[in-house]
């Protein structure tokens, strides 16, 4: 079938599909746009001296000092999906490193290095298009079913 020319067509041709298989689809598409940011977001991280897995003592608030092994942020961001409080799933992209935060927002010792925000804004388009792209491939695949 053609290609989705709307919000309102996009409405009108998923409405033809069970709850369930729209549902899916249209999970499938998030998940695609969001992993298109995580890598937009992986390039833009910073690869700093520190070898992955080197052993680094942390301080915590309470004082405690405990020793963690280094990670590397571009080798720790990943996609996951989250539930929301109204049960829709949804995916967002986590970066599990101990410094992103520092890194992105700044502290006392090193001026912030906005390198999601950046990733963001340059996969942001990107994203939109890997959506519509999915989104159209897999209505069209289920379309052909009926």
């Amino acid at each position: 079938m053609s290609a989705v020319k709307g919000l309102a067509d996009l409405n009108r041709r998923a409405s033809l599909l069970s709850r369930d298989i729209a549902t899916k689809i249209g999970q499938s598409a998030n998940r695609a746009g969001t992993k298109e940011i995580a890598d937009a977001i992986r390039t833009e991280a910073t690869d700093g001296p520190t070898p992955e897995g080197e052993v680094r003592n942390r301080r915590r608030k309470s004082g405690k000092t405990v020793q963690e092994p280094h990670k590397k942020i571009k080798n720790h961001i990943r996609v996951v999906k989250v539930r929301a409080k109204d049960g829709v799933v949804e995916n967002a992209v986590v970066i599990d490193a101990y410094h992103a935060g520092m890194e992105e927002f700044g502290s006392i010792h090193n001026t912030p290095n906005p390198f999601a925000k950046r990733g963001f804004d340059k996969a942001r388009n990107d994203a939109i298009e890997k959506v519509k792209k999915v989104l159209e491939r897999r209505i069209a695949k289920e379309e052909a079913k009926l």
